[in-house]
């Protein structure tokens, strides 16, 4: 899965890790997304790892910043188009 930014979004990769007896390493930004999976991951016992969300949360409280969710994707948005590029 790629691009998740809803909690359907991420249900959906959960369900799938559950079936495939996966582990989640993800990336996501906002806060109450993660805190989202990170319950979710715990309560099926499916493995997660949060590579990004450390260093967030340690950015946020160095530069006094709230919740960087307003700001996931503003730099540029990926999508089809930018995958086969990259490709």
């Amino acid at each position: 899965h790629k691009n998740i930014r809803t909690q359907p979004q991420i249900d959906s990769a959960i369900e799938e890790a559950f079936e495939k007896k996966a582990i989640i390493i993800h990336t996501i930004v906002s806060r109450q997304l993660r805190k989202y999976l990170q319950e979710k991951t715990g309560s099926l016992g499916v493995p997660q790892v949060d590579l990004l969300g450390p260093i967030l949360n340690e950015l946020d409280d160095f530069l006094h910043v709230g919740d960087t969710a307003k700001r996931a994707g503003i730099l540029h948005s990926v999508d089809e188009k930018y995958y086969k590029r990259v490709e």
